[in-house]
């Protein structure tokens, strides 16, 4: 085969690979999965690979490039803010990687007779694409190279957390799936009187004792606020519409949840904040929310539903939270009047019922008002009448209401 081929081969068994490995719930599967077999094809079948193979430079730069992105784009201005609680822990991992470092150094030169280049990229308790590239720039033996950091990764993610699940009787790290102690200790007595062991002995484990506890990831959660920001109690409504989305923005993190912002008045309806988890992102647009105008409810609405069927098709839970009086008039096609408003506001109501989207109703009002309420019946939503409350009784109130 060509090289070309036989790449492209290697990439097809690859992630089927990865995949199988994903199906069997091992950790890092599509890390692991392709390192195994590839391992296997050039150690058991050398044969099936052209003679001198490498995989190519160019692509691999490639591969190099995404992963520099991906690490990239995780920097925002939240973790610079927040460095100073982050001193005393990334001094501590600093000291104990070059303790690492200097420890495995020493016993690969020592007793493995490496190079110094081998031993110092072989020694390397973390980086697997940057101690290779590295290493092979420095003159490293390649093969040891990566048969080092080949059982190093098999080691940390498999052997050791299975290891230690064994001694301690609980799950550990990767192996946070499985259980072993549970199945093992009402057998102990048998299994010890047949063994003739003294009976404070360690457990008795068997194969059949081990247990694979399979998790469902539950979705990521966008939360949508749709905001009423018309007329001459849009200030007061905007400003509680910030403070409770600053205040979910502080929990994103946490619940793996995103915020959305939507404001209506005159005659549009705006997406002013795409779902985002950036509070520096989010301050901007908050910063420059309008107010004022007429009400476009159903304009609102469906801007609304429209964003909750993308997050949809992204494989995420949309949950709306709409902010208003319920008093519409302004119609979907942006003319005035409050009677086909109304019509409008309602069909666009039903649709968000007719998809089952997660509704919430806040009415702010200042006084609980008739059409909120008919507005959270027609979405099948639910209706929290909170009439001049502050974003942080908001924020409250939107958590409890919000489903678990």
């Amino acid at each position: 085969m060509s090289r070309l081929v036989t790449t492209l081969v290697l990439l097809a068994i690859s992630a089927v690979a990865g995949f199988v490995a994903e199906m069997l719930g091992l950790p890092l599967p599509f890390l692991l999965g392709p390192l195994l077999v590839t391992g296997v094809i050039a150690t058991a079948l050398p044969a099936a690979l052209p003679g001198g193979y490498e995989f190519p430079q160019w692509l691999r730069t490639v591969f190099i490039a995404v992963i520099g992105l991906m690490i990239g784009a995780q920097v925002t201005p939240e973790l610079f803010a927040g460095a100073e609680r982050l001193l005393a822990s990334t001094l501590a991992l600093t000291g104990f990687v070059l303790l690492a470092l200097g420890y495995n150094f020493a016993v690969f030169r020592r007793l493995g007779g490496y190079d110094r280049a081998t031993a110092f990229y072989s020694s390397t308790p973390g980086g697997l694409y940057e101690s290779l590239a590295l290493g092979e720039e420095a003159g490293a033996q390649m093969p040891r190279l990566i048969l080092q950091q080949f059982l190093r990764i098999i080691i940390v993610v498999t052997v050791l957390p299975i290891g230690l699940s064994l001694w301690i009787g609980a799950p550990v790290g990767s192996a946070g799936g499985m259980t072993f102690a549970r199945a093992a200790v009402p057998w102990q007595g048998v299994r010890r009187r047949e063994a003739g062991t003294d009976p404070n002995a360690p457990l008795i484990m068997r194969k059949d004792d081990l247990r694979v506890r399979r998790f469902e990831e539950k979705a990521a959660r966008v939360t949508i606020f749709a905001v009423d920001a018309s007329g001459s109690a849009a200030a007061a409504r905007l400003a509680e519409a910030k403070g409770a989305v600053e205040l979910m923005l502080a929990q994103a993190y946490v619940t793996r949840s995103e915020v959305a912002l939507i404001a209506f008045r005159g005659e549009v309806a705006e997406l002013l904040l795409p779902p985002t988890r950036s509070l520096t992102r989010a301050r901007r647009a908050l910063a420059e929310l309008p107010g004022g105008g007429g009400t476009p409810l159903a304009m609102g609405l469906n801007t609304a539903r429209e964003l909750s069927s993308s997050v949809r098709g992204r494989g995420r839970t949309p949950s709306l939270i709409v902010l208003t009086d319920g008093r519409a008039n302004i119609d979907a096609a942006g003319q005035p009047g409050r009677k086909q408003a109304g019509e409008d506001a309602k069909d666009a109501a039903k649709a968000i019922a007719r998809e089952g989207i997660d509704a919430l109703v806040v009415d702010i009002s200042a006084r609980a008002s008739r059409e909120g309420g008919d507005l959270a019946e027609t979405m099948q939503a639910r209706y929290l009448a909170l009439p001049r409350a502050d974003a942080k009784t908001l924020h409250a109130a939107i958590s409890s209401r919000e489903p678990a």
